[in-house]
């Protein structure tokens, strides 16, 4: 295996992902198809690409403590040495160890320095001493959990078909269909009845879902349906489903995945007007708020160079508005779940709090699922990225 040519590899895939809007993973993708890798060298590749978006940060400080030259480099330099240092630390021995010891100094302080600025600050702002934890804690790789179609398949079954395949299932205790899985998961490989009628979902997306209890008569909207991932198990249930996005290529992508149910879809932005959608005609709405997406940095590290404190402003002003259309429709003892995939309680307790201060005709209600109105998941708790959720009723006109 050639290190140089990784590590040239990765230096070319952060340098595109500093000068295009497109996630790192699709950039990492690209230059794999493009040079050809190996499935070693991709390995590597990948490791070292998203060990830059976790601990570039790092890097850059310590440098900057070690060379006095080191603000004048270039934003290219500047990865190219952090790529060395975490890609290859033969090759400089003194400076690696140097590294390591000026981590172990830091402590846990380093999880919450890695964010960046304007992370780690929203982050402290939000949980205070318990920062560093949560930052740590993404850090670890997410677990594997399955979400299957339970009007199918029968939960034990499907573990002993698992089972049989040497892998190891458990459940998670707040999503009865949510099954953690251990090792190498290959769908394709299962029989075909199983495959069809399973896929892979984080189980704070499968907790969200399963908020949204409708009866057979009443009628669900999924505000901002994405592509279709909560939509999905919520569907199972025999309702009226609406799904809207703004996004025409999202909600293709829902109409595919979702093209089993029966389902009615409107391209729309979810603070107009819409025709389609009559005030006080709903019995449910699951708002799953555009946000920062904090909370999935295990996943998408890159967001650490991505958000800006402007987008932050934005995602608040924008979850305001599509919470007050999305009342406007509620029916008089309708249900609103609102979730976010943030850690930052400005996107979460704060928006909930505002929303009941300026609407007398709503409250919050107990989830019998979880036993609480409002919960926040986080991953070194719930073994699950991070969420906020909370549950309204509005009670009169």
């Amino acid at each position: 295996m050639n290190i140089l040519r990784i590590i040239n590899s990765s230096i070319d895939c952060v340098s595109q992902f500093r000068r295009s809007q497109h996630p790192l993973k699709n950039i990492a993708a690209d230059i794999i198809k493009a040079r050809r890798l190996n499935s070693r060298e991709r390995s590597v590749f990948l490791n070292l690409v998203f060990s830059w978006a976790r601990e570039s940060n790092l890097v850059n400080i310590f440098l900057k403590s070690t060379m006095r030259f080191f603000d004048g480099l270039s934003n290219q330099q500047k990865d190219a040495l952090a790529l060395n240092i975490l890609a290859n630390p033969t090759q400089n021995p003194e400076l690696r160890l140097r590294y390591e010891k000026f981590l172990e100094n830091l402590g846990d302080t380093r999880y919450v320095l890695a964010l960046g600025d304007i992370i780690s600050k929203e982050l402290i702002a939000s949980h205070g001493s318990q920062a560093p934890v949560i930052a740590k804690s993404l850090w670890q790789a997410p677990s594997k959990y399955l979400a299957f179609d339970h009007r199918m398949l029968k939960r034990d079954y499907l573990v002993e078909i698992l089972a049989s395949k040497n892998i190891k299932a458990s459940f998670h205790p707040w999503a009865p269909h949510a099954i953690k899985v251990e090792g190498e998961v290959k769908l394709d490989e299962l029989p075909h009845d199983i495959a069809k009628n399973i896929w892979f979902m984080d189980a704070g997306s499968q907790i969200i879902a399963n908020c949204v209890q409708p009866k057979a008569h009443e009628r669900v909207l999924d505000f901002c349906v994405g592509e279709g991932g909560k939509a999905r198990i919520i569907a199972m249930n025999p309702c009226e489903f609406i799904a809207l996005d703004i996004d025409e290529g999202r909600l293709a992508r829902a109409q595919k995945r979702l093209a089993a149910f029966n389902i009615h879809y409107i391209c729309a932005d979810a603070r107009a007007p819409h025709p389609a959608l009559k005030a006080s005609s709903f019995d449910w709405i699951l708002v799953d708020a555009p946000c920062s997406g904090s909370g999935t940095l295990r996943r998408h590290p890159d967001i650490i160079y991505r958000l800006k404190s402007c987008d932050l402003v934005n995602y608040q002003k924008l979850q305001r508005e599509i919470l007050a259309s999305a009342i406007k429709l509620l029916k008089p003892q309708g249900k609103l779940i609102y979730a976010t995939c943030s850690l930052f309680e400005s996107e979460n307790q704060q928006q909930i709090d505002g929303l009941l201060a300026s609407n007398a005709n709503l409250k919050t209600y107990e989830l019998p699922e979880l036993h609480r109105t409002c919960v926040e998941l986080l991953p070194h708790i719930h073994d699950c990225d991070g969420f906020y959720l909370a549950a309204l009723i509005k009670t009169r006109e």
